[in-house]
């Protein structure tokens, strides 16, 4: 059985760059006074386990386990689920607006399930782990 994403195609995919304080001194940043906000396109999202598809003109990939907020009804909270936000730091770096860097086909695993608001109900507090091939990569405490 191959798991899917929750939503194979989300009408949008907005993203909160440098909330992490950990995160934005890895890369030198400062933590924003005001939301940073990128989008990814619907066409990011892809199954948990990919496929990922480099960009010809991307060299240098990346990823961050992101907690994702699945916004339902009314714009409320419907629930949690594991993300994956890929990008191309190359790009990230040479360009101010991240549309290429975050935004291309398959730069958002993510799911393949959605934890309810009445399953949890308040993401504050709730670590989040990335592993490659088994190897503990990244956890995300609550932001900053």
């Amino acid at each position: 059985m191959t798991l899917l994403a929750p939503v194979p195609r989300p009408r949008a995919i907005f993203g909160i760059g440098r909330n992490y304080a950990a995160h934005a001194a890895e890369t030198g940043a400062q933590v924003p006074s005001a939301p940073l906000v990128f989008m990814k396109l619907p066409t990011s999202s892809v199954p948990p386990g990919g496929p990922v598809r480099r960009p010809a003109v991307v060299h240098e990939l990346d990823y961050e386990v992101e907690l994702a907020v699945v916004i339902g009804e009314g714009g409320r909270i419907a629930g949690w689920a594991v993300a994956d936000d890929v990008s191309a730091r190359d790009l990230q770096r040479a360009e101010a607006q991240w549309t290429r860097a975050k935004g291309f086909d398959t730069s958002c695993p993510w799911g393949p399930w959605i934890t309810t608001v009445d399953e949890v109900r308040d993401a504050v507090g709730l670590r989040i782990s990335s592993y490659v091939n088994g190897e503990l990569r990244r956890t995300r405490p609550r932001p900053t």
